[in-house]
C-alpha cells in the first residue's frame, strides 16, 4: 500500500511538471500570434501603463499591471520594483504578490517567492493559482511533501483547470 502511495505521489509530481512546462513555457501559449508580436502587446501595455503611473503616481493597478507584462517579457527586476509599488499602495492585491513571487522565483529567490505566494493565499485561500506557484517553488526547494499539499489543495479548489 505504501509502495502504491510513493508511486502515484510520483506521477501526480511528474504530470505536474508537464502541466508547468506547457503553461509556462510555451510561448505565448497560442498558434494565432508568435512570441515576438506577444511581447511587442506587453511593451505597448507597458508604455500605457507608465503614462497611467506619470498622471497618478497612486495607481496601484497600473503598477501591478505593468509589473505583470514586466514579468512577461522577463524584466524580473522591474517587475518586482513595480509589483513592490502595487502592494505597497494596495496591500490586498492578490495577483501583486502572485506575480512578485513568481519574479522572484525566476530570479532564484525562492525564499521570497514563497512568502509572496503564501501571502497571496492568505490574502485569497480560495484561488488555486497561489498554491500551483507555491507547489512549484516548494518542489524547486526539494520539498515534494509540501508541494503535493500545494498541488492537492489546487485541485480541489479548481478541479476542471487544474487535473492529475
Amino acid at each position: 500500500m505504501k509502495i502504491k502511495s510513493i508511486l502515484h505521489n510520483a506521477l501526480l509530481l511528474a504530470l505536474i511538471n508537464c502541466f508547468i512546462v506547457l503553461i509556462l513555457l510555451v510561448p505565448g501559449c497560442s498558434t494565432e500570434t508568435t512570441y515576438t508580436e506577444e511581447i511587442a502587446k506587453d511593451n505597448k501595455i507597458i508604455a500605457k501603463d507608465s503614462e497611467a503611473i506619470e498622471l497618478n503616481p497612486n495607481n496601484a493597478f497600473a503598477y501591478s499591471q505593468r509589473g505583470d507584462k514586466k514579468l512577461m517579457t522577463h524584466d524580473y527586476d522591474g517587475a518586482i520594483a513595480d509589483l513592490t509599488k502595487a502592494v505597497e499602495l494596495d496591500p490586498n492585491d492578490y495577483i501583486a504578490y502572485v506575480n512578485r513571487g513568481s519574479a522572484y522565483r525566476f530570479k532564484g529567490d525562492l525564499d521570497a517567492a514563497i512568502a509572496d505566494e503564501t501571502r497571496a493565499i492568505e490574502l485569497n485561500p480560495n484561488k488555486a493559482g497561489a498554491y500551483v506557484f507555491r507547489g512549484m517553488i516548494r518542489k524547486q526547494k526539494g520539498d515534494s511533501a509540501g508541494a503535493l499539499e500545494d498541488f492537492k489543495k489546487a485541485h480541489e479548489l479548481d478541479p476542471a483547470h487544474f487535473t492529475y
